[in-house]
């Protein structure tokens, strides 16, 4: 990507954010190909590789963008020193378009180098960060242009670089040129987490400074293009890369700023580098030939956009002689990039609306529109640690939770037997409320803590009764933001945006949120099973400004836990992934204000049947207890 923590998940995990991608020839008759990932490592990133994450070189043999080779890499744990076994597989024709399989090249240890046969070699570990940059002034420049103004004279002849002394991990691979299979040909590299859930591509390069450039601040197309494919790419974001281009050659009074737009789109899209085995290599979008390790990429892409030179970035330090090419790591006494841009201790939307960008290694924009915060601070995209979206997936029988996840889970199943049929229940009440609130003739749905997709999902049960309704599902959990995302792709009216419960007025201002839902007619919120993570009186206040948000005839779906104090405390006592309250049933009614409460009011989910024939279920005194109200049209 040729960023710094651009999206939530690269803040929360360096480990899968793309950095950067170098192809050029290494010895007679192969070529090179370099990932780095982990920005600022060892200070603002991580040192290793995630091991249930799947890196790939994706080659299209013709130049074009169908893939046609993968070189997969894989990782172990790492031991108590911090290596890792590292496995090297190609993948052919059909089946390097997706999947983990592939023929074992070789396998070797981070830190060494190791063959892979037929005159190839491996490596992977830490270096110095090859990437130059002006962060300050490409920050400066962009600011101008968002205000409306040309300024080139931000550029200066002594331009700073906030990478030098800052190390990243790297992925170097030397492969015969034969095996690409081609004279000309297209190389990009994908990240996928796997293993855990279905495979979710999360991040992709190609060019060198596409996103800075074009996707600064990152949203929620920036988040389009690192989970989808080069073949979409023009069609996807040619009309945003046209019109920043055309925006600039007006501003900078070029004759015929559509004729330069078309160029520039032409040469960033698809994000993918031309490489043509066996010549030098010489960074160009458009027209180049792969990229070197010390090319100037950063002026060369200024100069692309702008249609003439501008930057005068630090030159990058030229490759060392032998394979990997890559210079040491640099054991600089340097702040963390994370704390000098806040992002240890805020979130995204917090930093004035800044996050630092990988090209500019400075403050110029939000995060790919995904903040991810709990209690003011960015989740971590940690698996070591039980999360309670995830619990909740295990106890519903779903497939995309951890070790750690599954071990509370157990825990709390073992001092609350009743726990995960508590779950399912609150489940199949989530059903009955939804469709009873559909065949009311609303049309719209936002979905608070949704957690990760499951089976009738909110969006299946709405659209059973009204086939067009539009669903917002919303989380603060990295995830499940992604892996909604991936599932709901294909499914126009329905989106998945970031945001914590306790911000209502955040979730309903935000731009994805607003771009579907109309709040200017009637909506149904839903708060199912999540006010019980804020005490009383911050409940009561959540579930009234998101009443107030709404329109006149929107309707409040809530459910929480309940039970008897010796139940609530051993189930509070048990579950350490966050604090719980046990709130009895008169805070719940409390919790809709004035609102019209729907017969039979506040009552335990196997109470609530709306529409449907009365369950006469057996009670017990652990359940949720759940109501749905309405909010009166005007007199």
């Amino acid at each position: 990507m040729s960023h710094h923590f651009d999206s939530p998940t690269a803040i929360a995990d360096g480990r899968i954010n793309l950095c950067d991608l170098f192809v050029f020839p290494g010895a007679p008759g192969t070529t090179t190909l370099i990932l780095t990932v982990n920005p600022d490592a060892g200070r603002s990133s991580a040192t290793t590789f995630r091991p249930d994450a799947l890196y790939e070189f994706v080659v299209a043999s013709d130049g074009g963008t169908r893939e046609d080779i993968a070189f997969r890499v894989s990782f172990t744990e790492p031991d108590n020193a911090g290596n890792q076994q590292i496995h090297v597989r190609r993948a052919d024709g059909f089946a390097a378009g997706h999947g983990t399989e592939g023929t074992l090249l070789g396998e070797g240890r981070t830190g060494e180098v190791f063959s892979l046969g037929a005159g190839g070699v491996a490596w992977a570990g830490l270096a110095a960060d090859p990437f130059t940059a002006d962060g300050l002034a490409l920050a400066r420049f962009l600011a101008a242009l968002a205000e409306g103004r040309y300024d080139p004279g931000v550029f200066t002849s002594s331009p700073g670089n906030v990478f030098a002394g800052r190390d990243v991990t790297a992925i170097a691979l030397q492969v015969p040129d034969a095996g690409l299979g081609g004279t000309r040909v297209a190389v990009w590299a994908r990240i996928s987490l796997v293993g855990h859930a279905p495979q979710l591509q999360v991040s992709r390069i190609g060019q060198a400074m596409l996103r800075p450039l074009f996707f600064s601040p990152p949203d929620t197309e920036s988040e389009t293009l690192n989970t989808g494919v080069p073949a979409s790419d023009r069609d996807a974001h040619g009309k945003r890369v046209h019109g920043i281009a055309s925006a600039v050659a007006r501003l900078a009074g070029r004759p015929d700023p559509d004729a330069h737009a078309d160029n520039v789109q032409s040469a960033f899209l698809p994000d993918v580098l031309t490489y043509q085995p066996g010549r030098p290599a010489s960074f160009q979008p458009g027209s180049g030939n792969g990229r070197a390790l010390d090319d100037n990429t950063f002026d060369i892409a200024v100069a692309v956009l702008a249609g003439s030179t501008l930057g005068t970035a630090s030159v990058p330090r030229p490759p060392t002689a032998e394979f990997p090419y890559l210079s040491a790591p640099q054991p600089a006494d340097l702040p963390a990039l994370a704390d000098l841009f806040g992002l240890r201790e805020h979130t995204p939307q917090e930093q004035s609306g800044l996050s630092p960008d990988r090209a500019s290694g400075l403050p110029c924009g939000s995060d790919n529109g995904r903040p991810v915060a709990r209690g003011g601070r960015v989740e971590p995209f940690d698996t070591t640690r039980p999360n309670i979206a995830r619990v909740w997936d295990y106890w519903l029988g779903g497939k995309d939770n951890f070790a750690a996840d599954r071990e509370l889970a157990e825990k709390m199943l073992a001092v609350h037997p009743v726990s995960a049929q508590m779950a399912r229940e609150n489940r199949q009440f989530l059903g009955r409320a939804v469709g009873y609130v559909a065949a009311r003739g609303v049309r719209q749905f936002i979905d608070v803590g949704a957690g990760l997709p499951t089976v009738l999902n909110t969006h299946d049960i709405a659209r059973h009764t009204e086939p067009d309704a539009r669903v917002a599902y919303v989380d603060n959990d990295p995830i499940v933001i992604s892996h909604a995302r991936s599932l709901l792709a294909k499914r126009p009216g329905v989106i998945a945006v970031p945001g914590d419960m306790r911000d209502p007025r955040g979730v309903l201002a935000d731009p994805g949120l607003t771009g579907l839902i109309d709040l200017a007619e009637p909506a149904c919120v839903i708060m199912s099973g999540v006010l019980h993570f804020a005490d009383p009186g911050t409940a009561r206040d959540i579930a009234a400004a998101f009443a107030k948000g709404v329109a006149p005839g929107s309707y409040l779906i809530i459910s929480c836990g309940s039970g008897s104090t010796s139940e609530g405390e051993n189930f509070t006592s048990a579950y350490t992934a966050a604090q719980l309250y046990i709130h009895s049933r008169q805070d719940i009614e409390s919790f809709f204000g004035d609102l019209e409460l729907v017969p039979p009011g506040v009552v335990s989910v196997l109470d609530w049947s709306g529409d449907d024939p009365p369950l006469h279920l057996e009670p017990r005194t652990a359940t949720f207890v759940a109501g749905v109200a309405r909010k009166a049209k005007a007199a």
